[in-house]
């Protein structure tokens, strides 16, 4: 029987190697892809790895030291049902048939007899004398179950990512591009993996009426630039980002949304796409999160450039005190230079807000403006006439870009919703209170925005 015992404990033990390697497998295939929960599937793999070595050790001690055998392989068996379930069934089927051997063969004790003691023979010399409770073999078990496991657990925690979101230390910002219509903006450079958040978008939907997809919530549709300055290709997927929220809860991207704002052309979506070096390019993320939710990151996943960071959700200026190469120049400089991003209060000197309306005999123009902490932000919705044959946006994607310039002519950045390459610049004046003068100054690509057009304002 203790054969038996040692045999089954050293197959346990190594079937529970083979299935925590496969549990940690898995869980880097699920961090691949952004999969809920990979990180604790991983974590709990690499803690099976001591309960497999201790059936290992437990078999090896079957011949002589049944006890202590036993008690290691039960309790190996214990610990990887406990680690990875399923995966560690095998191995602690045979550890526990394997202990229970060892613990029968360790209760087997000669009866005593009348008989003359007669000198030990060299198998009687194998057999302890003492308690087992007084034994040096069950104490040094005791420590290996109690003490290994604690060590691996402390090596996984180290090695394997966080599921919540760190209280993390301030992001230090050491990327910068220069984006049309915006200027320098800021991000973080991983491993030589420029990223930075060029635009942000709230909407309950996307798509046209071929692809429309509504959301649970409400999407938000990050649009990220990403600059490969490694030496080596790497591969750019959506499934390596999430929005994390103050509770450290984990939002993936929407599959079915990018799909429905490629096709429809309201955007592009990352692809699962090499990135050569030296390479700059740049694409949207959509994820499902309840609506109104703030206080947001986007988590980067080490699987891109090799080493995880965040950043916060919003588009980071560049700062004209710590710009250290000269960016575009904006159309009007003349505000107080005390506080350039967020005049005395928020609201604009010339009023632009609101939604203005336009109709001439080749197009149907809706302008939706907003103006906040200096900045333009909006969108639009164009129908060419006649019959409605061609439309340009939907009036809820962010469209419109501007530094807001405290004049009645303001000089904004457009971008079609016909086509994502489709772009320019455009002048606003203010005639009066209620009415509004378009006029496309510079444009890029197809597109079916009027080339000029006087606008009234419906609301505000």
């Amino acid at each position: 029987m203790k054969i038996a015992a040692m045999i089954l404990g050293i197959i346990g033990g190594l079937a529970g190697l083979v299935g925590a390697i496969f549990a940690l497998f898995l869980g880097g295939i699920g961090g691949a892809f952004g999969a809920a929960g990979a990180g604790l599937i991983a974590k709990l793999g690499f803690l099976a790895i001591p309960f497999s070595i201790l059936g290992i050790v437990g078999g090896a001690l079957a011949n002589t030291h049944p006890r202590a055998s036993g008690f290691l392989m039960l309790a190996s068996a214990l610990g990887g049902v406990i680690s990875i379930s399923l995966a560690y069934s095998i191995a602690a089927i045979l550890l526990l048939i394997g202990g229970i051997f060892s613990l029968i063969e360790s209760r087997k004790v000669q009866p005593a007899s009348s008989q003359p003691l007669a000198a030990p023979n060299e198998e009687d010399l194998t057999i302890n004398p003492l308690p087992w409770y007084r034994r040096k073999s069950t104490w040094a078990a005791v420590a290996a179950v109690l003490i290994l496991p604690v060590v691996f657990a402390a090596a996984a925690g180290s090695i394997t990512d966080s599921n919540t979101a760190p209280a993390a230390p301030k992001d230090e910002f050491n990327y910068t591009v220069e984006v049309n219509g915006l200027g320098v903006i800021k991000g973080k450079e991983l491993n030589n993996v420029g990223f930075a958040i060029s635009d942000i978008q709230r909407t309950t939907s996307v798509g046209d009426r071929f692809t429309n997809r509504q959301a649970q919530g409400e999407y938000i549709i990050v649009h990220l630039i990403v600059a490969n300055n490694k030496n080596e290709k790497i591969t750019m997927n959506t499934a390596a980002f999430k929005l994390v929220d103050a509770q450290g809860r984990e939002y993936s991207h929407s599959t079915s949304a990018e799909n429905a704002l490629t096709l429809s052309k309201q955007g592009q979506a990352f692809k699962f796409q090499a990135i050569n070096p030296g390479i700059i390019t740049d694409g949207s993320i959509v994820f499902d999160v309840p609506s109104g939710l703030s206080d947001l990151k986007l988590q980067i996943s080490s699987n891109i450039s090799g080493k995880q960071g965040y950043l916060p959700l919003q588009v980071l200026k560049e700062t004209a005190s710590n710009t250290p190469a000269p960016s575009a120049p904006s159309p009007a400089s003349t505000a107080p230079q005390e506080e350039p991003a967020k005049p005395a209060a928020n609201v604009a000197p010339v009023d632009l807000h609101g939604k203005w309306h336009g109709e001439n005999e080749g197009f149907s123009f809706t302008l939706n403006l907003h103006w906040d902490e200096g900045y333009f932000r909006g969108s639009h919705s164009s129908i060419k006439k006649p019959n409605a044959m061609r439309t340009d946006g939907f009036g809820k994607e962010i469209t419109i870009t501007g530094q807001f310039a405290n004049s009645t002519t303001q000089v904004i950045a457009w971008k079609s919703g016909y086509s994502p390459n489709s772009k320019g610049k455009a002048e606003i004046s203010l005639i009066d209170k209620n009415t509004l003068h378009w006029k496309i100054i510079s444009e890029q690509g197809q597109h079916y925005l009027p080339q000029e057009m006087t606008l009234t304002r419906i609301s505000k």
